[in-house]
């Protein structure tokens, strides 16, 4: 088990390890965190763990995989609208 720390910028958009667990993109290693090693090392520990392969990436897409095998007929939210969990997803956040 993993916590997951993330920004959100005042637009609401997601930082780069949110986008990576969510979307699976790929996130730059030269800057990711800006977090001070010396003053906070547990934190840097935490949020370098949570962008390594070790914590899962790209869930909507997963999650899309097993519920078009498992209901194949069926929409995610209830509507046509939202046939999926990434499209459910994209019309509650807005992305």
């Amino acid at each position: 088990m993993q916590l997951i720390p993330f920004a959100i910028s005042p637009l609401g958009l997601f930082g780069p390890t949110m986008n990576r667990f969510l979307y699976g993109k790929t996130i730059d290693s030269n800057n990711i965190h800006n977090i001070k090693a010396t003053t906070f090392p547990h934190a840097l520990k935490m949020a370098n763990r949570a962008s390594s392969d070790e914590v899962p990436s790209n869930i909507l897409e997963r999650a899309n995989d097993i519920w078009r095998r498992q209901h194949p007929t069926e929409n995610f939210g209830r509507s046509y609208k939202s046939p999926d969990p990434s499209t459910y997803y994209t019309q509650q956040f807005g992305r």
